[in-house]
C-alpha cells in the first residue's frame, strides 16, 4: 500500500503552495486554541477551587453534624427534666400523703416504699441530667468550632472561585483573540478541503495536517519506505498528501 495520496482537486503550483501554508497555519491556530483550552482546563486555581470546594462541603457537613447532635442532646435534656419534674411532684404527693393524720400503717409503708423508689428513680434522673449538660457544653463547642470552620472555609471558596474566573477570562480573551483570525483562514480555503481538514480533526485529537519530518510523519511519527517517501517528493507540487498511516494531510 502507498503511504500517500493526493486530493482529488489538483491545483497550480502557486496554488497549491498558498493552500499548504494556509492548512499549515489554519493548524496551528486551531492547535493553539486547542493548547489553550487544555490550560484553561488544567489551572492551578481550578485545583485551588476543587480542594476548597472539598473543604467547605466537608466543614459544613461537620457543621450539620455537630448542630443535629447539639439539637437532640436539648431534647433529650428537655425529657429528662419534664422527667424529673413529675417525679418532684409524685414524691410531693406521696410525702403529703405520708405525713397525713388518717394513713393506715399498711398505707403507710406501701407510700414509704413508692417514695424510696420514686426518689432513686430520680437521683438516677439527676445524674442523667448532669451528663447530658455536659455533653451539651461539649456539643456547643464542638458547634462553635464547626461553625467557625464551615465559615472559614466558604470564604475560601468564595476567594477560590474568584481567582479562578479571573484565570479563566484572561485564557478566554487569549482564545478570543487567536480565534479573530481564523475566519479569514478558513475563507481563504476550498469548501472540501475545509471539511476534509475539520473531519480529520475530529477523528485524530485536533491534529489534521502534519508536515514530513525527514521520512517521518509528523503526526504519527512513523517512518515512510524509501520508494514511498521517493514517489512523495516526486508528486506534483500542486498535491495534498496523506498520510495513509494515520490519515492526515501531509505537507512536504
Amino acid at each position: 500500500m502507498g503511504a500517500w495520496a493526493p486530493v482529488a482537486e489538483r491545483r497550480t503550483v502557486g496554488e497549491a503552495s498558498t493552500l499548504s501554508t494556509t492548512l499549515l497555519r489554519l493548524q496551528e491556530l486551531d492547535s493553539e486554541l486547542d493548547a489553550i483550552g487544555h490550560r484553561r482546563q488544567h489551572l492551578e486555581e481550578r485545583k485551588a477551587m476543587a480542594a476548597a470546594s472539598a473543604l467547605a462541603n466537608e466543614t459544613a457537613e461537620a457543621h450539620r453534624r455537630c448542630a443535629s447532635e447539639m439539637s437532640t442532646l436539648r431534647s433529650q435534656l428537655k425529657d429528662l427534666e419534664s422527667t424529673a419534674g413529675d417525679l418532684q411532684a409524685r414524691i410531693a404527693v406521696v410525702k403529703k400523703r405520708m405525713f397525713s393524720s388518717n394513713v393506715a400503717a399498711r398505707e403507710l409503708s406501701l407510700l414509704d416504699e413508692e417514695s424510696s423508689s420514686l426518689e432513686k428513680r430520680l437521683s438516677e434522673i439527676e445524674d442523667a441530667e448532669l451528663e447530658a449538660m455536659e455533653a451539651l457544653d461539649q456539643a456547643e463547642a464542638s458547634y462553635k468550632l464547626a461553625r467557625e470552620r464551615a465559615e472559614a472555609a466558604s470564604v475560601e471558596l468564595t476567594t477560590a472561585e474568584v481567582a479562578l474566573g479571573q484565570a479563566e477570562a484572561i485564557l478566554d480573551q487569549e482564545a478570543l483573540a487567536v480565534a479573530s483570525g481564523r475566519p479569514e483562514v478558513v475563507a481563504s480555503l476550498p469548501e472540501a478541503v475545509v471539511m476534509r481538514y475539520e473531519s480529520l480533526r475530529a477523528h485524530l485529537g485536533g491534529v489534521a495536517v502534519a508536515k514530513l519530518e525527514g521520512r517521518r510523519c509528523g503526526g504519527c511519527h512513523l517512518e515512510l519506505a524509501l520508494a514511498e517517501f521517493e514517489a512523495m517528493r516526486r508528486s506534483s507540487p500542486d498535491a495534498l498528501l496523506t498520510c495513509e498511516s494515520c490519515g492526515r494531510i501531509l505537507l512536504v
